[in-house]
């Protein structure tokens, strides 16, 4: 379910907590913010999603961009499921 708010798009989830909606763009930087933040903590795509989530954001590609996002560090994609083997250097 959405709805509107003092001009902004929310989506209620099952636990009745409100997402802010944001646009891909900016759900991209709160992705990198996160994936490389001040600990820099290189996780996994679907755990990308949920502290995405658990940031109150949501944007409809979230899971897609978090995926996306991961193959493209060498240090991430050698632990998901949906690594490219990459010969070693």
């Amino acid at each position: 379910m959405f709805l509107l708010y003092e001009g902004l798009l929310y989506k209620r989830e099952f636990s009745l907590t409100l997402l802010r909606c944001t646009t891909s763009e900016e759900g991209k930087r709160i992705m990198e913010d996160i994936h490389d933040g001040e600990c820099g903590s290189h996780i996994r795509d679907r755990s990308l999603a949920t502290k995405a989530l658990s940031a109150q954001d949501y944007w409809l590609m979230l899971l897609n961009d978090a995926i996306e996002m991961v193959r493209k560090y060498d240090k991430c994609e050698q632990f998901s499921p949906y690594a490219i083997s990459h010969p070693p250097h």
